[in-house]
């Protein structure tokens, strides 16, 4: 048993202990107070309420961290900022983001019994490493993007589906694509994530072998809107001169103003 398998599991066990005390449970578990924003990179219909805010970062392969913070001074809508640091847990010359990155989420269509939540937003915020010279990231950002999520309550748990259309804006990127994805709670102590992407807005090859990124999560709520998540992504080895899964940590807090 790996290190990564420990440390989920004292996290569980953690958070085993904790739920017993009131606490915000984030976006994780069967007791989520707040929507899931993203499926893995790609985004849901979730929004966060009206008048709180929601800081994420993670840390990523190559000693990268991502940072972004968003905001909802609507009901329904919400906006934000991201920067990126490449190599900066590293030996190597620190690659920094040239512009931050941008948000806008709007959902103008709420869930329905059986209807999907609609929402449309611009996330320029690409993901892992930021190649200069080619101006882009190794996985391009959503770009403007049209996203659906439907959600649903069985004897397992909150389950949901979520998909959507997008098309980013960076160099080789512009073109339609489309992503889709289910959550599933596990008690109220995690939930667990998969998502995939079609990357058809891949023209290039640069950073792939071949098209189509599988990813996955587990997220496990800690304490006072805080949640913990573990990142495994291409689950299919699709990224040019890799031969194991990509493991990424993602830390988010929601909070009201």
């Amino acid at each position: 048993m790996n290190k990564t398998l420990y440390l989920i599991i004292i996290l569980i066990i953690f958070s085993q202990i904790t739920k017993e005390k009131p606490m915000a449970q984030s976006t994780a578990g069967a007791n989520a107070e707040y929507e899931t924003l993203y499926l893995v990179d790609m985004p849901t219909a979730g929004v966060i309420p009206k008048g709180f805010f929601d800081v994420n970062s993670s840390v990523y392969s190559g000693g990268g961290f991502l940072a972004e913070l968003l905001f909802s001074p609507f009901d329904r809508f919400m906006v934000g900022i991201s920067y990126s640091v490449t190599n900066l847990i590293s030996n190597d010359k620190i690659v920094f983001q040239n512009y931050p990155g941008i948000q806008i989420k709007w959902r103008f269509v709420d869930e329905q019994i059986a209807f999907p939540a609609i929402a449309i937003g611009i996330n320029t915020q690409g993901v892992g490493d930021y190649d200069k010279n080619e101006k882009r990231y190794q996985i391009h950002s959503p770009g403007a993007f049209l996203a659906l999520s439907k959600s649903y309550k069985w004897f397992l748990g909150n389950s949901a589906l979520h998909g959507g259309l997008n098309y980013s804006f960076e160099p080789g990127g512009e073109s339609l694509n489309f992503y889709l994805g289910f959550e599933q709670s596990i008690h109220s102590f995690a939930s667990l994530n998969l998502e995939y992407n079609a990357t058809l807005n891949e023209k290039d090859n640069l950073f792939y072998s071949k098209k189509g990124l599988l990813n996955s999560s587990i997220r496990i709520p800690i304490t006072g809107g805080l949640t913990f998540e573990f990142q495994f992504k291409d689950l299919l080895i699709h990224f040019k001169n890799s031969s194991n899964i990509t493991r990424n940590i993602h830390f988010e807090f929601i909070k009201r103003m």
